[in-house]
């Protein structure tokens, strides 16, 4: 069993809230146990930059930062601060980045991380 990396962008401005709806359409489409789901495998979320950002550059980002994790799960960085926040596929947690709209107002957030495969 090994585990790939997951992105999901999901609308509104409250972290915890948003975090919880997008877990349990997850776990509602893939079901509670299954390792094919992705952010539903998750019970914590960290909030990992503050900056606001368009949708696509929050997506970019995360993507950079999935990669800097694969990076170190390969050992070929040493584990930082991220890699303990976000773990692996088999980590109950994942990150999260803000998105905001055109005029700079918060107004999603993408979460990134590692699923179970």
């Amino acid at each position: 069993m090994g585990h790939v990396s997951f992105l999901l962008y999901q609308e509104g401005t409250d972290l915890r809230g948003v975090f919880t709806a997008a877990v349990e359409a997850d776990r509602r489409q893939h079901g509670v146990d299954e390792t094919t789901g992705s952010i539903g495998q998750k019970s914590r979320v960290y909030l990992i930059e503050h900056t606001l950002r368009p949708r696509e550059d929050a997506e970019r980002r995360a993507r950079e930062l999935i990669d800097a994790l694969g990076e170190e799960m390969l050992g070929n960085h040493p584990a930082g601060q991220l890699s303990a926040m976000v773990g692996d596929g088999y980590s109950d947690s994942c990150g999260a980045l803000r998105v905001a709209d055109h005029r700079g107002l918060p107004t999603a957030f993408v979460f990134f991380g590692f699923r179970n495969e």
